[in-house]
């Protein structure tokens, strides 16, 4: 068995750190909902995490031995704007979604998006799925149904919009991956980041005005404060850390635990309970998760160090 060297302990410390605020973060959200609707919120979070990076961003860009390999500003920028695009897309979807059902439901089915990177790989880059990946993949489906389909085979709105959430993280995801090692991690959270809270905003404002008021934020500042430095600002710069210095299946793996962190926090802060059939679901879900990346192509895999000589290439 090989030796974890430093920097990829450092990484499995940032990802679990992660995927703990993110699953506290479900709770924040649902909390915030009573007084803040999904656009604001959405906005406001992300303005905060930008605004509160800018100067972590300038200090850890002069001591990066890495800049060298990266791409240029302009084109960071523009990664992390399409980067900002396709995550606020999937914050306002989920926090519609958390609106309408349980946070421990929302954490796990929004765990669907690391099911559907290999799925959506397979569709735009046509890398083959193995056959493990394709029971993975449908072992995680029957999880889902059970999780959300009611016994009239009706499913919950709320349950959808978190499976559509997760869609757009899928794609945030595969871009992070696709450009891990060629761009500064700071430089893009902090654009992804301003781009959510200018988007968020810009929707918010001619769509959910009339929902605003300076006194339901006040109520809810402690989850806002929560979701913007903790959730937003801290989690998201964490994740693209740590996707620099592990490789792309462990890393899931350990995202993968959101969903079970945000089941155990909707329990014990939010009275959360779910039904014996729902528990299998989540059970089942989180297995297929399991399978469908521990079974990933060998060649899909690639050393942080070839990544890095790979990107000297390309300059």
């Amino acid at each position: 068995m090989r030796k974890l060297t430093k920097s990829e302990i450092i990484g499995i410390i940032e990802l679990i750190v992660c995927t703990m605020i993110w699953g506290l973060a479900f709770v924040a959200q649902k909390k915030a909902s009573d007084n803040v609707s999904a656009m604001y919120l959405t906005g406001i979070r992300f303005l905060i995490a930008g605004i509160i990076l800018i100067p972590v961003t300038l200090f850890f860009n002069k001591k990066d031995k890495n800049k060298a390999n990266y791409y240029s500003f302009k084109k960071t920028f523009i990664i992390g704007v399409i980067t900002g695009v396709a995550l606020g897309i999937a914050t306002i979807i989920q926090q519609l979604g958390i609106e309408r059902t349980s946070t421990g439901k929302a954490g796990f089915l929004t765990a669907m998006y690391i099911v559907l990177v290999p799925i959506f790989t397979f569709i735009i880059f046509k890398k083959k799925l193995t056959y493990m990946q394709i029971i993975g993949i449908v072992v995680a489906v029957v999880g889902v149904g059970l999780i959300s389909l009611k016994n009239d085979f009706t499913i919950n709105v709320g349950d959808l919009l978190c499976m559509l959430g997760a869609v757009f993280f899928t794609i945030e995801i595969m871009i992070i991956d696709h450009y891990q090692g060629k761009v500064n991690p700071f430089v893009l959270s902090n654009v992804c980041f301003l781009t959510i809270g200018i988007l968020g905003l810009c929707l918010a404002i001619p769509i959910e005005n009339t929902k605003f008021s300076f006194e339901g934020l006040g109520k809810a500042i402690l989850p806002v404060l929560f979701l913007g430095i903790g959730s937003s600002c801290i989690a998201y710069t964490l994740q693209n850390l740590g996707q620099q210095r592990i490789d792309g299946t462990p890393a899931s793996l350990l995202m993968s635990l959101e969903s079970v962190f945000a089941l155990t926090f909707g329990m014990i802060i939010m009275n959360d309970r779910l039904t014996l059939k729902e528990w299998f679901g989540c059970i089942l879900l989180l297995i297929g998760v399991f399978i469908v990346q521990i079974f990933v192509k060998k060649d899909e895999e690639k050393p942080k160090e070839e990544i890095v000589e790979n990107n000297e290439l390309e300059e």
